[in-house]
């Protein structure tokens, strides 16, 4: 299961949380059926703030979940990591900080339109 798109950049300490947390995990498959398979979404069409999903194209782990939730969410915009994992702070930390200023700006301007 790669968190890391490129697993080797994991320091020691990372890999070893990594494989205490998820591989010797007795309960790692219940995890991997309810957060993917069984995962149901409630309430998502009452969401009205800026929502943009984002998803490593590294990411094996997502990559089913997220189009369920672009269609749930009124108004969600999608934006793929090009090289990213399943964790892509860790992979692409300035990408990330450039979608949180993205959809803090759209906040503003909506909460500013509104008011």
């Amino acid at each position: 299961m790669g968190m890391r798109s490129q697993p080797w950049l994991a320091s020691e300490v990372e890999a070893r949380a990594l494989l205490e947390g998820f591989g010797e995990s007795e309960d790692f498959w219940r995890l991997l059926y309810w957060g993917i398979l069984a995962d149901v979404r409630t309430g998502f069409g009452d969401v009205r703030c800026p929502v943009i999903l984002a998803q490593g194209t590294a990411d094996a782990i997502g990559s089913g979940q997220t189009p369920r939730y672009l269609l749930a969410v009124p108004g969600a915009t999608f934006q793929y990591l090009f090289g990213a994992g399943h964790a892509p702070q860790s992979d692409s930390p300035g990408s990330i900080l450039r979608l949180v200023r993205q959809a803090t700006l759209r906040a503003a301007a909506l909460s500013t339109a509104t008011c």
